[in-house]
């Protein structure tokens, strides 16, 4: 008999996987079988609406389960975790925000000459300029549902005259401008319970999706 964890779609959840995805039935007896679900490091904090489906020739039976994934903690236990620092750099660029997704840390921010800076690190220690993405200097970035979401805002010196921008990107290198629904400012970015939540300027929030 085949095991299988899928979505209320029927796919497979990347990076939560089951073990063991089989085992041996004989006779009419009850089996009794420990299953152990593991969950990877880029999968986002959420809670998983999932089945469990077992599949023997053309029978099918399912189960429908809740998987709850929380960040790890730091707690202390002598690891030093959040305790001890280590000063790091990435030149002379104001960072904002920082957040991890997909085995990556991504920081954002601005540069003096107005541009929006995007850095990524595989461990918080090398990291790596991506370019510039916008003009526009970015204020705060979340990771969920497998994407990071950006946000900033420019504003001209003199004219006053504003640039809103919302980017999105699966891996921190490449990124796509999207069309914010607003002009006031966006300061921040943050994801849970599968939903993005922005806000800013003038008591602002927008959702997504």
């Amino acid at each position: 008999m085949n095991l299988s964890l899928v979505d209320g779609s029927g796919n497979p959840v990347p990076g939560i996987t089951l073990a063991p995805t089989s085992v041996n039935m004989a006779g009419s007896s009850p089996l009794t079988q420990t299953l152990t679900v593991s969950v990877g490091s880029g999968v986002a904090p959420n809670t998983y609406i999932l089945q469990l489906r077992a599949t023997s020739g053309s029978l099918t039976k399912a189960v429908n389960l809740s998987l709850t994934v929380t960040a790890s903690g730091g707690g202390g236990g002598g690891s030093g975790a959040g305790t001890t620092w280590t000063l790091r750099t990435s030149g002379d660029n104001s960072l904002n925000s920082v957040a991890y997704g997909n085995g990556i840390f991504v920081a954002v921010g601005g540069s003096d000459n107005g541009r929006g800076t995007i850095f990524t690190s595989p461990d918080g220690v090398r990291w790596t300029t991506q370019g510039s993405w916008t003009s526009t200097w970015l204020h705060g970035v979340a990771y969920g549902n497998s994407i990071f979401v950006a946000v900033g805002i420019f504003v001209a010196v003199g004219s006053g005259a504003t640039r809103i921008v919302i980017l999105t990107s699966p891996d921190g290198v490449i990124w796509t401008q999207r069309t914010p629904p607003t002009d006031n400012s966006l300061r921040g970015v943050t994801y849970g319970n599968g939903t993005f939540v922005v806000v800013g300027q003038y008591g602002t929030i927008l959702t997504s999706p």
